[in-house]
């Protein structure tokens, strides 16, 4: 029970102050004897690990929950997947083995610098060498022990440079003994020190693999940087009025910080922080220009905007932002006050000439890579590690039996799109009211338990969560919010029955409240609800942004499939708006499938599928070059081409009503209404993000080219070319 109780609460995150410890080291190096020992006090006879076990054990004040993972050749690979950010690490050695047998002791080394690797990808806080099994070695082996612990040592070093002198890990100078109780509370005790220093400051560390120069890597005392303590207002004032004393590659890394934090902060992403920061960028060379001009001497700043170079870097710095993070509980953005932090262990980022790594210099200073976002062509941009062992902080299992959620996504998405689209907050509601009835009749024939559709329920969640979106002000954007991410920001909006605030049971539940809306009986609406921190919810914006899209709720689908069909509707959004994307991609394929298909039959057989797909894929990449998309729209090549992919699949299997003429409106948007309601998927303008990441999506090289997807792979893609699918 102890075991199972250990493993549920670990999962759902109820842990002490002192965190998450993976238990790791060769099979037969002790740990389960060292793990029972510490949770029970007692000797306990072991037999090999095969999965884990799982304890919480407590120190004083301090509970920590150890995991202690199999050893084993097989399994060793798959510890990985149990390495979440912001866990520790304790990784035996048992010496008597390996000054016994070279090719364990070799085992070893190899499996701790695995072990470490790993567990600086993903975000460690504290690593902790230990030497078990003392009581085994012979008083021979002892002068022999003190060579192993030097090689240990120098290995982390190597691994880790600085690591020990900054607190990132401790090798251990006595050994222990699980059996006879020897060492075992010291143990104890320097992890958790180690731990609960690190979780107060964080030790951030960079990219295993990045280049770093130690010419680019100056000590703070030998830094003259005028600009220490800086607010980022002051900062960028300055900046505005080109009245900087000095604008170097430290001065430039520090404003894309400052950019990016601010971004973050408001629930903005990468790309909403590189225009802010090219634009304040661009005001200062023309500031620093006329000034030149009207004074007739040289101007201070002789740099250029460069939008590849400056992207790079504040991708760079935006990666280390996440895993900074990642280390905090709760997760939160750092304050601008934590750049000398920062910079002191993300040094690199003083390299002027970080770029090359990922950059040739024909790339790098072509006029086009200047002008836009190019992609790197001698190695992939670096990526932010997407944890899969961790379980995310989503209120959405929280509130998945609330009756009243599909109201309250209603609420927060149809406010969204008001602000959006700048459209009149009466005529969106009015509009998307009738849908939400008809998802919920649709749902009330599913599942019987499903309340009725009430004009009340729906009505008091807009008006609740517009009063919540008042009180955001402009600390964060509802433009670029996810739902999950404002239910952080108010959970006691999402996560309660706030109703009973403002109508009895009786009347909520009434006849009279699912026909109209009834105003509350125990007191009125709020119009404006105050925003008491939104930290934690931005935190979890950035996050979620990082990792990539989440699967849409039911009734978020609902909403986009239709306002895609409103879309549709009206001709001036046409290949301006999602919808009327769909649209354009549709009836041309529509049209190719009709004229493949038998008139005068009502139910027309199927083509022949080859020549029907043949025939779609030709349309598919005529509508890629089609000139009216190409005028009348933004879209890029990669862009076009995603979509037209994912049309074609979904209408090579779809029947579509046969009929007498090739063309035939009416019909056509009869059969797009029911293509949408099999499809809804395709109503997610966002869809996109299953399968590409930003950094691609957003490129230059995507305008002009079809990239394929780089996180997940589409199923025959068509090309832009001429050639075949």
């Amino acid at each position: 029970m102890s075991k199972l109780t250990s493993y549920l609460r670990s999962l759902c995150g109820a842990q002490g102050p002192t965190g998450r410890c993976l238990i790791t080291g060769l099979d037969a190096s002790g740990k389960t004897a060292l793990l029972y020992r510490m949770k029970l006090g007692q000797k306990v006879v072991t037999i090999p690990t095969i999965g884990f076990n799982c304890e919480d054990v407590p120190r004083g004040m301090d509970t920590i929950i150890f995991w202690d993972l199999g050893g084993c050749d097989k399994i060793r690979p798959l510890i990985r997947h149990y390495m979440t950010p912001g866990h520790s690490v304790l990784f035996l050695v048992n010496t008597s083995e390996c000054i016994r047998d070279a090719e364990r002791y070799k085992d070893t080394i190899d499996e701790l610098t695995a072990q470490v690797t790993g567990s600086v990808q993903v975000g460690v806080v504290f690593i902790l060498v230990a030497f078990s099994k003392q009581d085994l070695l012979t008083e021979a082996q002892s002068f022999q022990e003190a060579a192993v612990r030097q090689h240990v040592k120098e290995t982390m070093d190597a691994l880790l440079p600085m690591g020990a002198a900054k607190g990132l890990f401790s090798v251990m100078d006595t050994g222990f003994s699980a059996d006879q109780d020897k060492g075992v509370d010291e143990l104890l005790d320097a992890l958790i020190a180690g731990v609960k220093r690190n979780n107060v400051n964080p030790v951030l560390l960079p990219e295993p693999g990045d280049p770093v120069e130690s010419v680019h890597k100056p000590t703070p005392e030998h830094v003259n940087d005028p600009y220490v303590g800086f607010a980022p207002e002051r900062f960028f004032g300055m900046m505005e009025s080109a009245s900087l004393p000095v604008w170097d590659h430290r001065a430039h890394v520090r404003g894309g910080f400052y950019v990016l934090i601010k971004a973050l902060g408001s629930g903005l992403g990468l790309w909403d922080a590189v225009e802010d920061f090219l634009n304040i960028l661009d005001k200062m060379l023309a500031t620093d220009a006329a000034r030149a001009q009207v004074e007739g001497t040289e101007k201070r700043f002789r740099n250029t905007v460069h939008r590849t170079m400056t992207t790079f870097y504040l991708h760079s710095i935006y990666l280390s932002i996440l895993k900074f993070m990642e280390l905090r509980n709760p997760p939160r953005i750092p304050e601008h006050t934590d750049f000398e932090a920062f910079i002191q262990v993300y040094t690199h980022f003083l390299s002027s000439s970080l770029w090359t790594t990922y950059y040739s210099r024909d790339l790098m200073f072509s006029p086009p890579a200047k002008e836009s976002w190019r992609l790197p062509d001698l190695k992939p941009l670096p990526t932010y590690f997407r944890p899969t062992s961790q379980t995310p902080l989503s209120l959405s299992s929280q509130i998945s039996s609330d009756p009243n959620k599909h109201y309250k996504i209603f609420a927060f998405l149809t406010l969204k799109r008001t602000k959006t689209t700048k459209t009149r907050r009466g005529k969106v509601i009015a509009d998307a009211l009738e849908a939400l009835n008809r998802h919920i009749i649709r749902q009330r024939v599913r599942d019987p338990t499903v309340k009725s559709y009430s004009a009340t329920k729906a009505y008091f969640y807009i008006q609740i969560f517009h009063a919540a979106i008042e009180g955001l002000g402009t600390s964060i954007d509802i433009t670029h919010l996810s739902y999950d991410t404002f239910a952080l920001a108010f959970p006691d909006l999402v996560q309660g029955n706030i109703w009973r605030e403002y109508y009895k049971e009786k009347v909520w539940d009434s006849i009279q409240a699912r026909a109209e809306f009834v105003p509350p009986g125990i007191k009125p609406l709020p119009n404006i609800i105050p925003l008491v921190d939104a930290k934690v919810a931005a935190a979890r914006e950035v996050r979620n942004k990082a990792i990539g899209k989440v699967p849409a709720d039911d009734t978020e689908l609902m909403l986009a499939e239709h306002w895609a069909l409103s879309d549709m509707q009206d001709p001036s959004l046409m290949l301006r708006s999602h919808g009327g994307m769909i649209w354009w991609y549709f009836s041309a394929l529509w049209t190719v499938i009709r004229s493949q298909s038998s008139p005068h039959i009502s139910s027309s057989p199927s083509p022949d599928t080859s020549v029907l797909t043949s025939s779609l894929g030709a349309a598919a990449r005529l509508l890629v070059k089609d000139e009216l998309l190409k005028n009348d729209s933004s879209r890029g090549i990669t862009e076009k081409t995603f979509w037209a992919q994912i049309m074609l699949q979904r209408m090579v299997g779809f029947k579509i009503t046969a009929g007498d003429n090739l063309w035939d409106r009416k019909t056509c948007l009869t059969d797009v209404r029911r293509f949408l309601g099999e499809n809804r998927g395709i109503a997610d303008q966002d869809l996109w993000m299953e399968y590409y990441s930003a950094e691609s999506w957003c490129s230059a090289d995507a305008a002009t080219m079809f990239l394929p997807p780089d996180l997940k792979d589409l199923r025959g893609v068509v090309v832009s070319g001429g050639g075949g699918e």
